[in-house]
């Protein structure tokens, strides 16, 4: 794929294998995470999903994985589907930056976590820190000569409109894949095995609508593929946050469905052309 790009179009290739490659891994680990109690979810939910635990002990969850790593070591050992197709270089580590980054965000996150335990003085002591501390690395990671995080492509307003509504994307299925089964467990009465399946149809119509919603791209661009894909998301997302314990299980797959149409309609495009922005 990468050798068949057009010139100077080729990191695209890579990208776009990468980028696939995540939402589908993310996603299938979305539907097997789900949990019935914060201790026993993940044992409960293997139960349920495949019956492993059922018919065999507890190792066999780990027993299974065993040969992925070791194809993928072969592979690499014997250069299988692995060419070097960039310079090895040999950057500086700045430290500094890693403790100002890794601090930073640190902070940040537990300071907003912090808020549910009610202590609001620490909370937004530990998320101005942050703050600070993020700041002062992005100062820090303009002035390097080889910066930790090359920080120029957020000088680009269209990418950073892209990569706004990429998040916005993500977070919206993200929270959907944690909400929904808790408000069907909880809720409903469901089981965690039908909580998880209940995801399926959308990450299924989310992979098929993706590839349909590039074609349309490489015809029409953005310009009404992306608003008509947040239109739908945000439709949809309505929808679904007005359903109550009287809205049945099939109405909500349906909509949640819709709800990953949208974001196929809107991520992979909005990726493509966000990295189109950027010079090489």
């Amino acid at each position: 794929m990468y050798y068949h790009f057009p010139k100077g179009k080729e990191e695209l290739a890579l990208e776009s294998v990468k980028l696939a490659g995540e939402m589908i891994i993310k996603n299938l680990i979305n539907q097997l995470d789900m949990f019935e109690s914060p201790i026993d979810g993940i044992v409960d939910n293997f139960n349920d999903m495949a019956q492993i635990i059922q018919y065999f002990s507890w190792n066999m969850v780990f027993i299974i994985l065993i040969p992925i790593p070791i194809i993928i070591l072969i592979m690499i050992l014997e250069n299988v589907f692995l060419v070097n197709v960039g310079e090895l270089t040999k950057p500086k580590i700045d430290y500094l930056s890693i403790i100002l980054s890794s601090v930073g965000l640190g902070a940040i996150i537990f300071g907003i976590s912090s808020v549910s335990a009610g202590d609001l003085k620490v909370s937004l002591i530990s998320f101005i820190i942050g703050i600070i501390l993020v700041a002062i690395f992005v100062s820090r990671q303009n002035k390097l000569k080889q910066p930790m995080l090359n920080l120029t492509p957020l000088k680009y307003p269209k990418f950073v409109i892209g990569l706004l509504l990429v998040m916005i994307s993500m977070m919206v299925m993200f929270t959907m894949n944690v909400m929904l089964p808790m408000l069907l467990e909880e809720s409903l009465g469901t089981t965690g095995f039908v909580a998880a399946l209940a995801l399926l149809p959308a990450v299924i119509l989310n992979g098929a609508v993706t590839p349909v919603g590039g074609r349309i791209y490489d015809r029409y661009s953005v310009k009404w593929l992306v608003p008509i894909g947040i239109l739908i998301m945000t439709v949809s997302v309505f929808v679904l946050a007005n359903i109550n314990i009287e809205t049945s299980l099939g109405k909500i797959i349906v909509i949640y469905a819709v709800v990953c149409i949208g974001v196929g309609f809107t991520m992979s495009p909005t990726q493509t052309h966000s990295l189109n922005q950027l010079h090489k």
